[in-house]
């Protein structure tokens, strides 16, 4: 006599696909243990749609601890030299030290990282997974380095010509090389807005936050969270200076 649940399996004529007949297929039933993948449109998900975790607290302490920094900053080195080399130079430099800073504010990147491997529920659901939340605002979770490094351009002293050059080269190498890789140099100007306020609260320029930046179609999460501090402070920093 056959046991109860292999009777049970026999009479069920949807076994070798899972209860699934719709999404999945096996004429033979020979993938009973390899069912085909069924891909659901993300857009079509009835579950609720929340972004990542509330950072505003800590990028708002970050912006305080970049003002510093950047107060600390030795004065960029002027020169007279007619022939331009020494300006040129001291240019480069000065570059390079900005690479590095604004480098160090891979707040995108971390924020990627820590739902890597995560459920897709609680803080980002599916749907928004690469966002987080800042100011009541449900953001990519690009906008917050992308305002500092704006915020670092200004404290520098470096034009927009520049500034958006670099990013635009950054943003192909680390990119798939395809047009357009520039989105987001519009964002840099409330970076410099915030440096020249004098003030360190991301909020206060967050309602000027192009289209692509802010999702309107995910609710901001309530629950708070932190990332790595960027690698410098007050009393150390790398110098552009000999």
């Amino acid at each position: 006599m056959l046991p109860t649940r292999w009777s049970r399996e026999l009479a069920n004529s949807y076994h070798f696909v899972f209860n699934q007949p719709v999404g999945r297929y096996d004429i033979l039933g020979l993938g009973v243990n390899d069912p085909p993948t069924v891909t659901i449109d993300i857009n079509k998900l009835k579950c609720k749609s929340i972004c990542g975790k509330d950072y505003t607290d800590f990028i708002n302490t970050e912006i305080g601890r970049l003002r510093n920094y950047l107060d600390g900053a030795p004065e960029f080195p002027k020169s007279d030299d007619p022939e331009g080399y020494v300006g040129f130079w001291n240019s480069a430099k000065l570059l390079s030290w900005v690479a590095k800073v604004a480098g160090s504010l891979d707040y995108d990147k971390q924020a990627k990282d820590s739902v890597q491997g995560a459920p897709l529920s609680g803080c980002p659901t599916a749907k928004c997974v690469g966002t987080y939340s800042l100011c009541g605002k449900c953001v990519t979770s690009d906008v917050a380095g992308n305002v500092m490094f704006g915020f670092v351009a200004a404290g520098a002293g470096i034009d927009d010509f520049t500034k958006n050059a670099g990013a635009n080269w950054a943003e192909f190498w680390d990119g798939d090389g395809e047009w357009p890789f520039d989105e987001d140099t519009d964002v840099f100007p409330l970076g410099e807005d915030l440096y020249n306020s004098g003030q360190n609260d991301i909020c206060t320029v967050l309602k000027k936050l192009p289209s692509h930046g802010n999702r309107k179609d995910c609710s901001p999460c309530g629950e708070s969270a932190e990332l790595k501090p960027a690698g410098f402070d007050k009393f150390k920093y790398p110098s552009y200076l000999p």
